[in-house]
């Protein structure tokens, strides 16, 4: 709401709106959410919250496989790896006869 710049209470001016206006505004924000640097997570439960509102309200014409392209690709943060057998023989030698079958 703040982004398209209408206050709290006028939620039917969002559904007055062509529905291609409707997904450029929607594609608009989520590139305006990255350039803010939020992570995909965040933009996604965007996209998620504003996706429910159209559907709740029978907007089904929008072309979310489009807006989900400009969210763009989820990317690891976190490296998983599996641990190597160095690493299992120290956690091994650290630990009591009871908890190395653990």
């Amino acid at each position: 709401m703040n982004y398209i710049q209408l206050t709290h209470d006028q939620y039917d001016k969002l559904l007055e709106k062509d529905p291609k206006m409707i997904q450029m505004d929607i594609c608009d924000f989520v590139m305006f959410l990255k350039q803010n640097n939020l992570s995909y997570a965040a933009i996604s439960s965007y996209v998620a919250a504003i996706k429910k509102f159209y559907d709740m309200n029978d907007i089904t014409t929008l072309n979310w496989r489009k807006v989900k392209h400009f969210m763009g690709e989820h990317e690891k943060i976190a490296e998983d790896r599996p641990y190597t057998h160095s690493e299992i023989h120290t956690l091994l030698e650290a630990t009591t006869y009871r908890n190395r079958g653990i």
